[in-house]
């Protein structure tokens, strides 16, 4: 899919923007590890519809490829969750990132909590944005909704 160039900056921004908080998280990975050992992860259940998969390749996220079979409601727990935390480092899907998990917000303090929620939240509107204007994209391309 070839974007326009003010869609592809804000890709860019929204890349940028998404990398740096998987950087944060990826310092928490102890605590996602522990979970995972534990059996007791918070985001068991969470998966990722057809829509999410196309959107992340459409962003140039490569974790899609990872995805072996596809992610179904009932699977247990996230397959790139595993006893040294999550193995996607900066390539966390929006649904990763955009997860509020009260064990990570609670080992970072109400500060750096809040802070974190308020840079979601604009990440957020900014994915909701590109999810639109990239679907609307895909749907002029492909009318019929085949191949």
């Amino acid at each position: 899919m070839n974007l326009p160039p003010a869609l592809l900056e804000r890709v860019k921004e929204f890349r940028r923007r998404v990398q740096a908080l998987s950087q944060f998280f990826t310092s928490l990975s102890p605590i996602c590890a522990g979970c995972f050992l534990a059996g007791t992860c918070c985001c068991r259940g969470l998966f990722y519809d057809e829509e999410e998969l196309v959107m992340a390749k459409a962003l140039g996220q490569n974790w899609p490829e990872r995805v072996q079979p596809p992610l179904q409601p009932d699977d247990p727990y996230c397959p790139f969750l595993g006893p040294q935390g999550c193995a996607l480092g900066e390539d966390k899907p929006w649904l990763c990132v955009d997860y509020r998990c009260f064990r990570l917000y609670n080992a970072m303090g109400d500060g750096k909590a809040k802070a974190l929620v308020q840079e979601i939240d604009a990440i957020s509107r900014l994915y909701r944005g590109l999810r639109e204007e990239i679907c609307v994209l895909m749907r002029e391309e492909n009318p019929a909704g085949g191949g």
